[in-house]
């Protein structure tokens, strides 16, 4: 075989290798209900509640908000199933501008965003504040925490698969 079928060969493997990587990272997460959240709660022994009327007439059309509050009160994970993804989007919006704003204030910050066919997230640590954000669907969960506390609310996060 000649030197330029092998160059082709190469790159064309090259490209072909990319194209499987690059369709890898646009996986699809499974959209949960507030009982899958209950369920993913559980474990860690933080106070369940509804907090729907924090979000009425907020122009977000959260149908349903559930709140995880660590024992120590430090640490909060919310869970929101809005009307639909529209909705989920304008709140996930909204906690971006809460985590740009304390993350504007603090002198060390370190964020990473991921975003998939059907979901986004966002983690930050802003000085000794964890933030989270995750919209799948037309659900979202939003986390803030201690630094500390930060494993914690992974484990929740990845008990429900978001």
């Amino acid at each position: 075989m000649s030197k330029k079928r092998t160059n082709k060969s190469h790159i064309l493997a090259a490209l072909l290798c990319a194209l499987l990587l690059l369709t890898g990272c646009a996986v699809e997460k499974q959209q949960k209900q507030v009982e899958d959240f209950e369920a993913a709660v559980a474990k860690t022994g933080y106070t369940l509640y509804e907090d729907n009327e924090d979000y009425e007439g907020k122009g977000f059309a959260v149908d349903k908000a559930t709140v995880a509050l660590s024992e120590d009160e430090e640490n909060r994970v919310e869970f929101f199933q809005c009307r639909d993804e529209a909705a989920a989007q304008r709140l996930y919006e909204s906690f971006g501008t809460d985590i740009e704003s304390a993350c504007s204030l603090s002198e060390h910050s370190h964020q990473k965003e991921f975003t998939g066919d059907n979901y986004e997230c966002h983690g930050a640590l802003c000085d000794e504040t964890y933030y989270y954000r995750v919209r799948v669907g037309s659900t979202l969960l939003w986390a803030t925490g201690s630094e500390a506390g930060r494993e914690e609310i992974s484990k929740v996060v990845l008990a429900l698969g978001y």
